[in-house]
């Protein structure tokens, strides 16, 4: 967040029952690094100088949602691009979680996060490289 501001960004941060979450040492930075790219492609395609974060628990999960109300795209005609393929989405399925991205032209884009804060069966080592 503090990265986005530095560059322009005004971006509103709501975090709402996070006191207690500990998370996994591989878990942190990937949400963090697909934050900063939530953000980034804000500041470079939106068209808009704010976004709003909100990050939530539930029972067994964290949810990060990034929120802007700018342009918007159709999302049966826009491809996913490398940054939200790469370095959301990928980012995401290493460490267990996934991403909902919902996009209309005119009234903006939402992409949610949504980490299990419990045990998952991870992946082998070589699914991992693989990944990469």
């Amino acid at each position: 967040v503090e990265e986005a501001s530095e560059k322009g960004l005004v971006v509103e941060l709501n975090a709402i029952d996070l006191e207690h979450l500990v998370l996994p040492s591989e878990v942190a930075p990937a949400v963090l690094g697909a934050v900063r790219e939530g953000l980034s492609n804000v500041r470079k395609h939106a068209g808009v100088s704010r976004a709003v974060v909100l990050a939530r628990t539930t029972p067994d999960s964290l949810v990060v949602t990034i929120r802007d109300h700018g342009c918007g795209f159709d999302m049966a005609y826009t491809p996913v691009g490398f940054g939200l393929r790469g370095s959301i989405i990928e980012r995401m399925a290493e460490i267990g979680g996934s991403v909902e991205v919902e996009s209309t032209p005119g009234t903006g884009t939402r992409v949610r996060l949504t980490v299990p804060t419990q045990p998952v069966n991870h992946r082998s080592p070589k699914t991992l490289l693989e990944v990469r």
